[in-house]
Formats: structure tokens, C-alpha cells, sequence
């Protein structure tokens, strides 16, 4: 995993594309915990937490957050304000698992802490871009 690696929405960040297999991430790194949900694992690594497909044992969802480098080259980092986000990246609108998505930008979402003007990314989220019917295919969001 390299957390410096470029975040692309809809296909990658800490050097893992979504769709990749699950073993060859746990031959390399192991996660601090697996959670395990009605649709696949959660891995839990240092600053990053993988979600796989139990059926395919692939990656389907990918989030980034505390020492993570790597960022969105139209201008999204972990832990810088909200408001420069909004001004990079443009209108955010509430997705399915209350993350905020970019209105511009599928397949990508964030989460944030802090309020007002203090509020700062915490969390980049990747996953599939929307099909052609406009349903995002995602699973459930685990917080760290």
C-alpha cells in the first residue's frame, strides 16, 4: 500500500483499484482488524480501509484518512478544509451512507470532522462510479 499513490474516483487510491483481489492486499499488509458484514470484509489497515465482495473476493470500496499523502488532482486532500474542497471540487450533495459526494465527481465521496469553519476532510472514500441506470453500486459505510 503507498499512501502516497493519486486518488481516482472511481478506480483507485493507496495504490489498490477497486476490483483488485483481496490476497494479494493481505499477502502484503496485514489489517489491524476484519470486520465482517452481510457483503463481504472490512479491512482495517493504517490509514486505510479496504471493503471486498465475499463472492468475487475483490475490492469494491476504498477510504482514505489520517496519514494518507496521496491526493485528487483537481484538489482534494485528506485533512484540508471543507470550504477549499467545495471551492476546488464544487456543490457537495448527501449520498446513500450520509457521506458527502461532489455533485461533478462520482465515485468519490468524503466525510468530515470538525464544524463550521474548522470542518476538514477526514475521510476519502472511492467506489464504483454510477451505472447506467444512476444507482451507485456501493456497500454500506464503516467508519474507522
Amino acid at each position: 500500500m503507498n499512501l502516497a499513490e493519486p486518488i481516482i474516483p472511481g478506480r483507485s487510491a493507496a495504490g489498490i483499484c477497486l476490483g483488485d483481489e483481496i490476497l494479494p492486499i493481505l499477502r502484503e499488509t496485514n489489517p489491524r482488524r476484519i470486520q465482517q458484514t452481510i457483503g463481504g470484509d472490512v479491512l482495517h489497515f493504517d490509514d486505510v480501509i479496504v471493503w471486498s465482495d465475499s463472492a468475487r473476493e475483490t475490492v469494491n470500496q476504498i477510504a482514505v484518512f489520517g496519514a494518507y499523502t496521496g491526493t485528487f488532482e483537481q484538489g482534494l486532500s485528506v485533512g484540508m478544509p471543507l470550504r477549499a474542497a467545495i471551492e476546488n471540487l464544487g456543490p457537495v450533495m448527501i449520498g446513500e451512507d450520509d457521506e458527502l459526494c461532489f455533485e461533478r465527481f462520482h465515485g468519490l465521496g468524503i466525510e468530515t470532522s470538525g464544524d463550521g469553519d474548522s470542518e476538514t476532510i477526514s475521510h476519502i472514500i472511492v467506489y464504483p462510479q454510477r451505472s447506467e441506470q444512476g444507482v451507485d453500486r456501493k456497500p454500506d459505510h464503516v467508519a474507522s
